[in-house]
C-alpha cells in the first residue's frame, strides 16, 4: 500500500508529496481520477484542474471516472494510481458505499495499490469522516459514517491552519468535543502537509506544524515529531 493523505493544497503546496508520488507508480499507466466529492455538473472544471495539478506526474494521461459505478467496472491494476479529489466527503462516502465501488477501494490499497487523496478524498481514509462535520454537511444523510480506516484508527481533518482564523477556531472547538466524546484521535494536517503511509510506515511530508486531538486536547507537531509519535497510542 502507498497512500498519500494531503491537507487539501495545491500547486506548491502539493510539489513535494506529489514528487514521492511519482517515485512509486508506473508511468507508463493512466492515473484514474475520482471527482466524486464534487457536484456532477463541476467534473468537466474538475477534470482541468487534475489535468493540471497532476502535470508533473510523469504517466499515461489522467482519466475519470465520473460515479461509482463508472469506477467498478475498472480494472485498477491497469492504472497507475487513484487520485481522489476534495469536495464534500459525506457525498464521497456515500456515492462509493452506495455504488460499492469503497469495497473495491479498499481492495485495492490492501493489494498494494497506489492512492493520493486531497482533502474529503483523505478523510475518507480515516476511521470515520465525522471529524469533518464542522466542516462539512451530512448531503447524503449518512448514518453510517466508518471510512476506510487506514491511519491505525485515527480520523482526519484537512485545510486546518490554512483557512481564515474564525473557521479553523470552529473546527478546533468540534474537534475537542468530538475528541472527548468519542475518545477517537484526530490528525488535523494543514495544506502544506502530505501524510504518506508505507509498510506499517508514517511520514509526514511537509513542513507546517499540524495538530493531533485526542481526550479533548490538542497537541501540536512539527512534521519531524509527528512521524515518531504518530502511531505511539492505540486508537480508543
Amino acid at each position: 500500500m502507498h497512500l498519500f493523505l494531503n491537507g487539501g493544497g495545491a500547486g506548491e503546496d502539493t510539489a513535494a508529496a506529489l514528487a514521492a508520488f511519482s517515485r512509486v507508480i508506473d508511468p507508463g499507466k493512466p492515473i484514474l481520477y475520482l471527482p466524486l466529492a464534487m457536484q456532477p455538473d463541476r467534473y468537466p472544471d474538475c477534470l482541468l484542474w487534475a489535468t493540471g495539478e497532476l502535470g508533473r506526474v510523469p504517466s499515461a494521461g489522467i482519466e475519470m471516472a465520473e460515479s461509482g459505478e463508472a469506477l467498478l467496472s475498472r480494472r485498477l491494476s491497469d492504472c497507475a494510481a487513484l487520485f481522489i479529489g476534495g469536495g464534500n466527503t459525506f457525498r464521497l462516502l456515500g456515492e462509493l458505499r452506495e455504488s460499492g465501488a469503497l469495497d473495491k477501494i479498499a481492495a485495492y490499497l490492501d493489494g498494494g495499490g497506489i492512492v493520493f487523496g486531497g482533502s474529503a478524498g483523505a478523510i475518507l481514509f480515516g476511521r470515520d469522516i465525522a471529524s469533518c462535520a464542522a466542516d462539512d454537511k451530512n448531503e447524503w444523510g449518512l448514518a453510517d459514517t466508518a471510512g476506510l480506516d487506514r491511519m491505525g484508527g485515527m480520523d482526519l481533518l484537512c485545510h486546518y491552519g490554512s483557512r481564515a482564523p474564525e473557521r479553523d477556531a470552529a473546527s478546533r472547538e468540534y474537534l475537542l468535543r468530538y475528541s472527548a466524546e468519542t475518545g477517537r484521535r484526530v490528525l488535523a494536517l494543514p495544506e502544506r502537509d502530505t501524510l504518506y503511509l508505507h509498510d506499517g510506515q508514517a511520514t509526514l511530508i511537509g513542513d507546517r506544524p499540524c495538530s493531533l486531538f485526542a481526550g479533548g486536547e490538542e497537541q501540536i507537531f512539527d512534521p519531524p515529531q509527528l512521524a515518531e509519535t504518530l502511531f505511539a497510542e492505540k486508537q480508543a
